[in-house]
């Protein structure tokens, strides 16, 4: 499956900024999210909120861009918090056991 992402961010707040991405997270589109969350990297921003709730599919590829930004933000001190995944994303989490790797906030 492949599909469009659609990936925006919030104005910075102090080295923090909230990224909000929509559609699918796969081979296809995981380098827009990667080069999103590394233009803001490189302006002094680490810590980083993903606001998940209208991420319909992620797939490998979105998984190892996931794992790879919580990794480079973690080298500098900083985080990656991953906010209300929902239906196979959430699932897909749990199943690979991401969700006890990376800081996912699921909706109440």
């Amino acid at each position: 499956m492949t599909g469009l992402l659609a990936v925006t961010s919030a104005t910075p707040d102090g080295d923090h900024i909230g990224v909000r991405v929509a559609g699918d997270l796969d081979f296809t589109t995981c380098r827009t999210l990667i080069l999103t969350v590394n233009a803001h990297l490189v302006q002094g921003i680490a810590h980083v909120t993903l606001d998940a709730s209208a991420l319909d599919f992620c797939d490998s590829a979105g998984l190892g861009a996931l794992v790879t930004m919580h990794r480079t933000l973690l080298r500098i001190g900083g985080t990656l918090v991953i906010r209300h995944p929902r239906g196979p994303v959430s699932r897909l989490f749990a199943l690979t056991g991401l969700d006890t790797v990376l800081t996912v906030v699921h909706a109440r």
